[in-house]
């Protein structure tokens, strides 16, 4: 009885959520601003589909390794992980938005061989097809071998999804270590999760640090690397993440995501507090979300608008969801 009357306390605000994250949706639609509608959507939709992969992978990592912080982690990313089919079929809308995201899609001076639309959309379902079995399969505790495996074939179709996804937006850039990047931040994304919905214990709250650090780490090296090789097209990709409302949204995932996080995730009382790591894990959300929307597309105030829309309507009918059935 008490979960219940928790539940319907709740409701109503994940009920205004969604509803005020549609119309968000809808006036993006009326304004006609299809580039910025398509950038945001596709942010939103790699959020989602972060939190869920990342879930499966660290239920893989738990195959490998064992340890404490599985058994209290394991009951979130488990829901996680299995929901990573439903986002990962949201993804066949991207083809109708691929002449508006990507400028390579009716053809240019770009490898044809790669930047070719039918090669794009296997390898696309490639991916998703895979990480939704991942999703699955990680449910349950798997042979080290099997889990490697798995890892393994993560790690291939983590670097085609940033390529083709993230990078080809932008074809002129190109990074080596941007699979990892986005690995990384899958990884945060998903533990982060953990910590907002569960709260946690002292292993969660380390690996929290890792993550913070590791997604620092090799966003910095990126980019200085990028700057010591001083290449044109290198430094145009960072300039246009400088204009409009890229500063902004840089600003806001360092500071939310990365510094206070790291700043409270060093002291070992916080790192053991479950209502502390809650607010860290919201915040390291949220600075996910501002992270991903200066990847995608920071030029425009619009594309996050878009982008905490479409990520706001699919938590909340996640929720709903979810919650519909713990009523019954």
């Amino acid at each position: 009885m008490i979960a219940e009357m928790h539940h319907d306390r709740r409701s109503p605000v994940w009920v205004w959520t969604l509803a005020a994250s549609v119309a968000a949706i809808l006036a993006g639609v009326l304004v006609l601003d299809a580039g910025a509608l398509a950038r945001g959507a596709l942010t939103g939709w790699l959020f989602c589909l972060s939190v869920c992969t990342g879930a499966a992978v660290w239920l893989l990592i738990g195959s490998l390794t064992g340890g404490q912080w599985l058994a209290l982690a394991a009951p979130v990313l488990t829901t996680l992980a299995r929901w990573t089919w439903a986002v990962a079929l949201c993804g066949v809308a991207f083809v109708a938005f691929g002449p508006v995201l990507f400028p390579w899609w009716q053809g240019g001076t770009e490898p044809a061989l790669w930047f070719d639309t039918t090669f794009f959309a296997l390898r696309g379902a490639g991916v998703l097809i895979l990480w939704a079995v991942l999703g699955f399969v990680a449910a349950r505790p798997l042979p080290p071998p099997v889990a490697a495996l798995a890892l393994t074939l993560h790690g291939l179709a983590v670097s085609v999804a940033g390529t083709d996804w993230v990078l080809s937006l932008d074809p002129g850039f190109v990074s080596t270590a941007f699979g990892a990047h986005l690995a990384v931040l899958q990884l945060a994304l998903a533990l982060a999760a953990v910590a907002a919905l569960s709260g946690g214990n002292g292993d969660i709250g380390g690996l929290l640090l890792a993550c913070v650090l590791g997604v620092f780490y090799l966003g910095a090296m990126e980019y200085v690397v990028s700057w010591s090789g001083n290449l044109p097209h290198k430094a145009a990709w960072y300039l246009a993440r400088q204009d409009g409302w890229g500063l902004a949204w840089l600003w806001l995932s360092f500071l939310v995501g990365v510094a206070l996080p790291f700043a409270a995730l060093l002291s070992t009382r916080i790192r053991h507090d479950p209502a502390a790591l809650r607010m860290i894990g919201s915040a390291m959300m949220v600075g996910g979300l501002a992270h991903l929307i200066w990847l995608v597309g920071p030029q425009g105030g619009m594309i996050g608008l878009m982008a905490v829309a479409t990520t706001g309507a699919a938590l909340s009918l996640a929720f709903l969801i979810a919650g519909g059935r713990h009523a019954r």
